[in-house]
């Protein structure tokens, strides 16, 4: 009877610990979102590429996941200019727009940090994140367009 009430009490605990990692959200939206008409790879190469010819940001590939068909790649990025430094969050995916056709793939800023002043984070509300953003789209975004032909 008393190993009945252990499993009983293990399960129980069991069960009450998936319901709380189930129902708590992990993740926090994007600050913001950039579409492309490029495949998921050839945005992956094209924004190594941009980022790899400005001798003033860095780029490296910390992580992918999903299946062997939906990779989703994560990459940091840093922006030095003179004595600012900026570190970014990304995502890189694959996307399909249900309004526009020529939509295959998307970055998701997830985080923005200015390292030298210590502000920032993983939600728009953070101090200066959508200034840092603009950075992020001014210096990336808008160099990854221009070398896309977009």
């Amino acid at each position: 009877m008393k190993s009945f009430r252990d499993a009983l009490i293990i399960f129980i605990v069991a069960i009450s610990i998936l319901i709380y990692f189930m129902t708590r959200s992990a993740t926090n939206d994007p600050l913001k979102s950039f579409q492309f008409p490029l495949t998921k790879e050839e945005l992956r190469g094209q924004l190594f590429k941009t980022i790899n010819a400005d001798t003033n940001c860095t780029i490296k590939l910390t992580d992918s996941t999903g299946t062997d068909n939906e990779l989703n790649y994560y990459c940091d990025i840093v922006i030095r200019d003179g004595v600012n430094e900026y570190k970014y969050y990304i995502q890189c995916k694959k996307e399909n727009s249900f309004w526009d056709n020529n939509v295959k793939s998307e970055i998701n800023l997830i985080g923005a940090f200015d390292l030298v002043h210590k502000t920032g984070g993983y939600k728009t509300e953070d101090t200066d994140v959508n200034k840092l953003a603009g950075i992020f789209e001014k210096e990336i975004i808008k160099k990854l367009n221009k070398d896309t032909n977009r």
